[in-house]
């Protein structure tokens, strides 16, 4: 799966797009990938860190998170 955090969130599968429909789906993603590699608690609800509020230093080096 490969998603696109910057501009509008995008996520696809094997190159077909998948829907990402709301804004905890997508916020969820979003958190997903940029932690990617790290356990994400189920206790901490996607709103608890929006990812417009973190550092640029936490971003992938790439637009796309593989």
């Amino acid at each position: 799966m490969q998603v696109r955090l910057f501009g509008e969130l995008e996520a696809e599968q094997a190159g077909v797009p998948v829907p990402v429909r709301g804004a905890k789906q997508r916020a969820l993603l979003a958190l997903l990938a940029l932690q990617r590699g790290q356990p994400v608690s189920a206790d901490r609800p996607p709103s608890a860190t929006p990812p417009t509020s973190l550092p640029m230093s936490r971003l992938p080096p790439s637009s796309v998170v593989n």
